[in-house]
């Protein structure tokens, strides 16, 4: 069987990922594709999305890596790579570009590509104004 098409959406807060992806995901049902969100995803990421994204920590800033690659190295083992074999779409709000942008751009950790996470077919890079996301902005 063919390896599944992997699909990911990334931009900045309230740019409109989690509305293209579930579109996609509705537009392509008669395919049944796997839409997930980073973090999250698992009951571990969704977990980690919770001590992150809400607990009021202080988090480090390779610390707060880790525990975004924690999640997603789930989400991978138990959703992505099972479907991709399967030869299903996946499609992801948000992936490994987010931790680029955020870890590593913005706090300046070091990143890399682990070699065991697999690359998406194609990205959607949605981009607006700053301040329209941050409006819309759902967390």
């Amino acid at each position: 069987m063919a390896r599944g098409l992997f699909i990911t959406f990334e931009g900045g807060e309230g740019s409109g990922k989690t509305t293209q992806a579930e579109l996609l995901g509705d537009w392509l049902s008669s395919r049944n594709p796997i839409v997930v969100r980073e973090p999250g995803g698992t009951e571990l990421g969704e977990r980690i999305r919770e001590v992150v994204l809400y607990a009021g920590l202080e988090i480090d800033a390779e610390a707060e890596m880790y525990l975004f690659m924690a999640s997603r190295r789930q989400l991978i083992a138990e959703v992505i790579a099972p479907a991709l074999e399967k030869g299903q779409i996946v499609i992801a709000d948000r992936y490994h570009d987010s931790t680029l942008a955020y870890q590593g751009g913005a706090r300046g950790v070091p990143t890399n590509w682990p070699s065991t996470f697999p690359r998406p077919d194609i990205t959607f890079l949605l981009t607006g104004p700053v301040e329209t996301g941050l409006d819309r902005r759902v967390l």
